[in-house]
């Protein structure tokens, strides 16, 4: 997956182009979410021509960090929220050691597993990262929609048969 740095441009996919993707739905929160700006779109590779587009996965980035300054300081910064979007054939919770929970978000299904909040709706699994703020991550579920839809729909779908437990058909 491609890293985003604080301050760094991309020249990842637009909504227009993502709205042609079809290997599984797409899903953001619009164009802001609690005061943050969508940033930019990235993607693991060449989504255009890929051979195999189930494998790939993008990011929603919104809002903007402060890296550390100064002589002496180290490490980088997160955003305010990162949505990350995979096919729920590769992100799911058959992919951990362990027991694991899901439980109900916005009519899918949900873990907190992966270090983030994982929503797994349909075809597909969202994984919001929300800097630590509950409240955020909340707010970010609220506004989940696929991409090309105006409006967050008020539940999501369920997942597909067995892709919560990585138990779909992933032809």
């Amino acid at each position: 997956m491609l890293l985003w740095g604080c301050g760094s441009s991309s020249d990842g996919p637009s909504l227009a182009e993502l709205e042609k993707f079809d290997a599984y739905p797409l899903y953001y929160a619009g164009e802001e979410v609690g005061g943050n700006q969508l940033e930019t779109i990235l993607g693991n590779g060449d989504w255009e021509e890929s051979p195999s587009p189930r494998s790939l996965s993008f990011t929603f980035v919104y809002g903007d960090c402060d890296p550390p300054d100064g002589l002496f300081a180290e490490g980088g910064c997160a955003p305010p929220v990162q949505i990350q979007t995979y096919s729920i054939c590769n992100r799911n919770l058959g992919m951990y050691s362990g027991r694991q929970k899901a439980f109900d978000v916005k009519g899918a299904k949900g873990s907190t597993n992966g270090g983030g909040l994982e929503v797994f709706t349909g075809r597909t699994t969202v994984v919001i990262f929300g800097g630590g703020s509950l409240k955020r991550i909340k707010s970010t579920v609220g506004k989940l929609r696929r991409v090309g839809e105006e409006v967050s729909p008020r539940r999501l779908p369920p997942p597909v048969p067995g892709g919560v437990w990585g138990k779909a058909s992933c032809r």
